[in-house]
């Protein structure tokens, strides 16, 4: 289909390009028949259908190969931009295969939807309202019918925000982590304890596996903070990964600004809720404000929003006190970096992508070294 669409767009005819859209859209077809043919065999009788799509993936054979000087004519069409391995990788491995896979692996899908249906009617954050929401476990595909928030504007994790607006997310934290705190009814939601020994391990492993990959790309603009930061983290996490979470909540996971919106009537609308667990309420908080505002705001401002979010929890009668607010906000420093680095290695490389992850690191790697982050993940205060 992509083959015959890119060729139609080679022709200078309009004529042609009108037969090549209508073949391209016949071939789509042709896979589709292909398609449910092969998943209803697959359900009649998997072992001989098994056996017969081995057989023939074995002997397969593209068309054309038989033509004389097929592998120069390949080059010339892949020259040509109507079809090559790179538009393979970036139309259908990447948008098709590798983000369907990624989803499923992580969960996401499972998590947003089980979040709508179990929890957003239980808090106070403004998350959009949810009128229809079903999951099938089997495909993981998923319908989600939400409420539009337009006329709204999209946050901006690169340029950060004003001190207001910051105010306005911090108060959203508050609503989504204070009706819920130290709940025993959230222990009970087997979606959204994801915090649990081997999860942590397998996270503190991710890391140190996906982070030489990340200084490789982007060393030339990293800051040295948060190269040498990420470089110590890397090496003795202490027990950022392993210790008992104090203060549990529903957390958000990646509260950014780029997953809020500031609404043309006021406040501010929260989505993206496919990373939310059952942890340490104070990692949404070192989260937002680490990144979300430019560095010199964040140094000026960052104890009083800190301060901001604990006074507000009073209303849901939390008593969480401010040393000990401060103790966690210092040691989740590191979420958001762990989160550059990770995400920038697993998602698909793209320039604005690139300069929201460093963006992300430079700003979350200053912040843990403006506090000392790594002594208090080491347990040394």
């Amino acid at each position: 289909r992509i083959a015959h669409r890119n060729t139609g767009k080679l022709i200078e005819d309009q004529a042609g390009q009108d037969v090549m859209l209508r073949v391209g859209n016949d071939e789509n077809l042709h896979y589709l028949f292909y398609r449910d043919l092969a998943t209803a065999a697959l359900e009649v009788d998997p072992s001989s259908m098994m056996i017969g799509i081995e057989r023939a993936v074995r002997n397969f054979a593209m068309p054309g190969t038989g033509i004389e000087n097929f592998d120069a004519l390949a080059k010339e069409i892949a020259k040509a931009g109507i079809y090559d391995f790179k538009i393979h990788h970036e139309q259908i491995l990447v948008p098709v295969v590798l983000s369907r896979a990624t989803g499923k692996a992580t969960r996401c899908y499972e998590v947003e939807t089980s979040f709508y249906r179990d929890l957003r009617d239980a808090l106070d954050v403004a998350a959009p309202q949810c009128y229809f929401v079903e999951r099938d476990e089997a495909t993981d595909d998923f319908l989600l019918l939400l409420e539009d928030f337009a006329p709204c504007r999209q946050g901006d994790q690169i340029a950060g925000c004003a001190l207001d607006e910051a105010e306005a997310c911090v108060d959203e934290l508050v609503r989504l982590h204070g009706p819920l705190w130290n709940s025993p009814f959230l222990a009970t939601l087997p979606w959204l304890n994801r915090s649990t020994d081997s999860d942590r391990s397998g996270s503190q492993a991710l890391m140190q596996q996906v982070f030489p990959g990340f200084l490789a790309r982007y060393a030339d603009r990293l800051n040295p903070q948060a190269r040498r930061v990420g470089e110590e983290f890397v090496r003795d996490s202490g027990n950022y990964f392993r210790r008992t979470l104090p203060h549990r909540s529903v957390v958000h996971g990646d509260f950014r600004l780029d997953n809020l919106l500031f609404r043309a009537a006021g406040g501010v609308g929260v989505v993206d809720f496919q990373t939310v667990t059952h942890a340490c309420a104070p990692q949404d908080v070192a989260y937002f404000i680490g990144a979300g505002l430019e560095t010199e705001a964040r140094r000026t401002h960052e104890r009083a929003l800190v301060g901001r979010w604990t006074e507000g929890l009073r209303s849901y009668g939390v008593q969480l006190t401010t040393d000990d607010a401060w103790l966690e906000y210092r040691r989740y420093t590191f979420a958001g970096f762990v989160m550059a680095v990770v995400a920038s290695m697993i998602v698909k490389q793209t320039p604005r992508g690139d300069e929201m992850f460093l963006a992300m690191a430079n700003r979350h790697g200053v912040h843990a070294a403006d506090l000392n982050s790594l002594s208090a993940v080491r347990g040394q205060a």
